[in-house]
C-alpha cells in the first residue's frame, strides 16, 4: 500500500481536479462570460467572507433557495454548488452550511481556484468546450494540471497573495 503522505497526494490530486472540474463546469453553464465573471466572483465573496470570519454564523451559511443564489450559482446540481462542497459546505435544505468545526483549509483551496480562473477567464471562455462535451472529455482547469503538489503536512504560503 501507500505510504500515508503519497495516499495524502492522490487525494489532495483528486481535490484538484474536481475544483477544475467545477470551475470549468461554472463557466460552461454561463450564458456570458460577464455571467462567469459574476458567478466567480460571487464565490470568491462568500468564500473569501467564511475566511475573515470564520466563527460567524452569517458567513457559514448561503441560502441555496434564494433567487439571487439561483442566478449566480444555479441549482444544486451545478459547477458552483460543487464547488461549495469541495469548500467544505454540505447541502442542508435549503442552505449549504459550513460546519463550525472544519478546517479551512478547502475553502482556502477553492477562493484560490475561483481567484485564477477570474485571471484567466478571458482565455478559458475562449477555449472553453460545448457544455456536454468537455464533461465526457474530463476536461480539467489548467491549473489542476499544472499546480505543484505541495508536501504532506502542508505550510505553504496558500493565503499569500
Amino acid at each position: 500500500p501507500p505510504a500515508p503522505s503519497a495516499v495524502g497526494a492522490l487525494d489532495l490530486r483528486g481535490s484538484l481536479d474536481a475544483m477544475g472540474r467545477g470551475i470549468d463546469r461554472l463557466v460552461r453553464e454561463s450564458a456570458s462570460k460577464a455571467e462567469a465573471a459574476k458567478s466567480l466572483n460571487t464565490l470568491a465573496m462568500l468564500l473569501q467572507n467564511l475566511l475573515n470570519n470564520p466563527e460567524s454564523d452569517r458567513y457559514r451559511k448561503v441560502n441555496a433557495s434564494g433567487s439571487r443564489f439561483r442566478e449566480l450559482l444555479g441549482s444544486g446540481g451545478t459547477g458552483g454548488a460543487e464547488l461549495l462542497r469541495l469548500a467544505g459546505f454540505q447541502y442542508q435544505e435549503p442552505n449549504f452550511t459550513f460546519p463550525a468545526d472544519q478546517a479551512h483549509d478547502s475553502a482556502q483551496h477553492v477562493l484560490d481556484f475561483v481567484q485564477d480562473a477570474l485571471r484567466t477567464l478571458d482565455q478559458t471562455w475562449a477555449s472553453r468546450a460545448p457544455a456536454d462535451g468537455a464533461a465526457a472529455l474530463g476536461v480539467a482547469h489548467p491549473a489542476a494540471v499544472a499546480a505543484p503538489v505541495p508536501a504532506a503536512g502542508g505550510g505553504g504560503d496558500a493565503g499569500a497573495a
